[in-house]
């Protein structure tokens, strides 16, 4: 007897653990058609069926922090022109903004820390990216065939660089390291099938001492030299 009602009570716990888990990750969504769930103390954005070109995503949903965007949030929102991320977001996940082809500008605050594998790939109109110092993991591809960005600065906090990060971006000339910076060859990619820039740059940033500094390429070329 004693042990029916102690399975009973067992059971009964675990059915409101798991409710209350499920009261908790349930999706709601913002009048702008942010579609978001808690995360414990915060928020993370997991889908958009807004029609905004220039989106702004607020810093707080019900009094809560945005903390993250979620993976494949805005996946193939080809509307969408320009993102303002918030300051309370740290992580962005893999495939948050791929394959948004109207895409031309982006600002990642200072509160990202991560730049999830696939998180800009695809999108071909963007020219503009601003990454403000906190980031410091750029996945795998994640501005892969970017074929409209020509420059992009790499701030000191990066310490990984995944494969094929810019990789297919055929525009991009101008690559600047922040002085300082130093990425260890086992956290910048491989030179392999798909290396992560075009050309010989990670072998080039390697080669010098400090690796810091602005390099450059002839359009389409494979050569990247380094401005004194």
């Amino acid at each position: 007897m004693k042990k029916a009602f102690l399975r009973a009570l067992c059971l009964t716990a675990a059915l409101m653990a798991a409710a209350a888990a499920s009261l908790n990750a349930q999706t709601e969504k913002t009048p702008e058609g942010l579609v978001y769930e808690r995360n414990g103390q915060g928020i993370t954005i997991t889908g958009y069926t807004g029609k905004a070109a220039a989106l702004v995503i607020p810093a707080k949903i019900e009094g809560l922090p945005v903390t993250s965007i979620g993976d494949g949030a805005f996946y193939n929102c080809t509307g969408l022109t320009s993102v303002i991320i918030p300051g309370s977001v740290t992580s962005i996940g893999d495939r948050a903004f791929a394959w948004c082809g109207g895409l031309t500008s982006v600002t990642i605050p200072t509160g990202v820390i991560s730049i999830g594998d696939r998180a800009f790939s695809g999108c071909e109109r963007l020219a503009s990216v601003t990454i403000l110092k906190g980031v410091t993991f750029i996945g795998d591809s994640a501005f892969w065939e970017c074929g409209s960005l020509t420059s992009v600065t790499i701030l000191k906090g990066v310490t990984f660089i995944g494969d094929s990060a810019f990789y297919e971006c055929g525009s991009l000339t101008s690559v600047t390291f922040e002085a300082g910076s130093r990425i260890g060859s086992g956290n910048f990619g491989d030179d392999g099938e798909y290396p992560p820039f075009p050309g010989d740059l990670r072998a080039q940033y390697l080669a010098q001492t400090g690796g810091a500094g602005t390099y450059t390429r002839p359009y389409g070329g494979d050569n990247w030299t380094k401005q004194p």
